[in-house]
């Protein structure tokens, strides 16, 4: 729809959550991203959990690859985003912040992932990366032993774009809202996460 229309969309809302769990840090970002005309700087979730439990090693806001960069918002669950790669239907990726998620994939399927969209071509034009929470990825006994933030320096190494994971992106968590063809801008150092003006007037 964005590509298309030029219209923003927004990731980050599950409404399924909201029927099982307190959902009172994305119910804020909602408010504040559709109804308060908000910018700013996002916060991280100070309950931040794994909604249902599952082992993770994640823990908070983090600097992967050092950096400051400021474009467009364009990404979403890696599956879903993969299948746009590549056709009229994917945002441009021209002077982006892609952002993935991944949805009960092992390690080795993210560098898998992560391989593909550098051999497409997707990380010649992008200004920053963000990965959010990887859900599934720390399950015992599936050769996910390796550190995600290895695998993403591995896959990376040719490019001087930051990288940072946020795990208010994904599933199975409380989300932050993101427009996707907003202007955002990312500073590895802090950690920080901004949106440049509103997406809604």
């Amino acid at each position: 729809m964005t590509a298309k229309t030029g219209l923003l969309t927004f990731h980050g809302f599950e409404l399924m959550d909201f029927a099982h769990h307190d959902m009172s840090y994305t119910t804020q970002n909602l408010k504040q991203i559709w109804f308060d005309a908000w910018s700013g700087d996002y916060r991280p979730n100070p309950d931040w959990r794994d909604l249902e439990g599952d082992p993770t090693t994640y823990h908070g806001w983090r600097e992967i690859k050092p950096g400051r960069a400021t474009g467009t918002a364009v990404g979403g669950n890696s599956d879903a985003f993969m299948q746009l790669v590549g056709t009229p239907y994917c945002p441009p990726l021209d002077d982006a912040i892609l952002f993935l998620e991944t949805y009960r994939l092992q390690k080795r399927h993210i560098q898998a992932l992560l391989a593909t969209l550098k051999l497409k071509g997707a990380f010649d034009s992008i200004q920053g990366l963000i990965i959010g929470y990887c859900l599934g990825s720390d399950a015992p006994g599936t050769g996910n032993d390796r550190e995600i933030a290895d695998i993403i320096l591995e896959t990376t190494a040719d490019h001087r774009f930051p990288v940072m994971q946020i795990g208010e992106i994904g599933h199975q968590v409380e989300n932050l809202i993101l427009p996707i063809g907003a202007g955002i801008e990312m500073d590895t150092s802090s950690p920080s996460l901004s949106l440049s003006e509103p997406a809604v007037q």
